[in-house]
């Protein structure tokens, strides 16, 4: 986009070109190796580049209103530069609707994406720092993929004892007719809950009950509260709960 405004004759683009925090994007090391890392540089794209940027970026109100400005204040470039990346770059539109077509998934990592992006321009301070460091997904990503894979072998391979603790608390739902989400949000609480004894029950709880209210149907969040709420202190009670903290095993 950068290089589009650049080009562009009829519009003055100064205020988006010197803003400090596009700049350093621009300019950004870390972000130009990851896209060499990844092929995903632009190159090959530009007509459609430069078709977002005359179709949604130059007649975007608050973008011609940043271009209008006669003094801009470094806070005035950050909370502009966070409202083009974040609501122009990855907002509901057609930019948004390309990735969707060539991301599987991109409706629920767009979400992360944005706030990524929000947390690299809000650590940036260009008084400062030379460089803008990229905000990562993961802190420790060896951890959390050791994370992701024992949670699904260890609910995949749930024993039937705890199998059936669903199945007992959800007598008046038929079981069979649940839907298939609300299942399995239910097996991997249970699998966390037993399994990882340095995570709140309640945190657990929590967790799966957003879950089921971001990816299953409009009453599961309260079903999976009920069900989980219940299951949770019959596994406490029968001493299959154990966790290495103080204070941990408390549902309430």
């Amino acid at each position: 986009m950068v290089g589009v405004a650049r080009s562009d004759r009829k519009v003055s683009h100064t205020n988006f070109l010197n803003n400090a925090w596009i700049r350093a994007l621009e300019n950004s090391t870390e972000l130009q190796e990851q896209t060499r890392k990844l092929n995903q540089g632009w190159d090959g794209r530009m007509q459609q580049v430069k078709t977002w940027f005359r179709d949604i970026v130059r007649v975007d109100p608050e973008y011609l209103a940043n271009l209008d400005r006669k003094e801009v204040s470094p806070a005035d470039q950050r909370k502009f530069a966070n409202y083009f990346l974040r609501k122009i770059l990855l907002g509901k539109n057609a930019i948004s609707d390309y990735f969707g077509e060539a991301v599987i998934g991109w409706a629920e990592d767009r979400e992360i994406v944005q706030g990524m992006v929000e947390k690299t321009i809000k650590a940036f301070d260009p008084s400062k720092q030379d460089q803008i460091s990229l905000h990562t997904l993961s802190v420790n990503w060896d951890e959390d993929k050791d994370f992701i894979e024992r949670l699904y072998n260890e609910a995949a391979d749930l024993a039937k004892p705890y199998a059936d603790l669903i199945a007992n608390n959800t007598r008046n739902w038929e079981v069979d007719r649940l839907p298939l989400t609300d299942k399995i949000i239910l097996e991997m609480a249970i699998a966390e809950i037993l399994n990882f004894p340095n995570i709140p029950v309640k945190v657990s709880i929590n967790e799966y009950i957003e879950l089921a209210k971001n990816y299953s149907t409009p009453k599961s969040r309260q079903f999976v509260n009920g069900i989980l709420d219940v299951i949770a202190r019959e596994l406490n009670e029968s001493g299959a709960v154990r966790k290495s903290g103080r204070g941990l095993i408390d549902n309430k």
